[in-house]
């Protein structure tokens, strides 16, 4: 997934880079991240907050 982060650390949006194959899990992975994730802004060359992102992956794992 990757996220946009806005200029106050704030998630601003998510996107699924990589399916899991599962379309509940990429909606679930979006709902989480952006719910949770906290960031300290990104910083200009001049020390002000800037927009950013954010890219990693989960590993889901469903229950047999």
């Amino acid at each position: 997934f990757r996220l946009e982060i806005a200029a106050d650390g704030r998630v601003s949006s998510c996107t699924i880079t990589g399916t899991s194959g599962h379309p509940e899990l990429d909606a679930a992975t979006c709902a989480l991240v952006g719910k949770r994730a906290k960031f300290q802004p990104a910083r200009g060359s001049e020390g002000e907050p800037v927009p950013g992102s954010y890219s990693n992956a989960i590993d889901w794992q469903l229950p047999e």
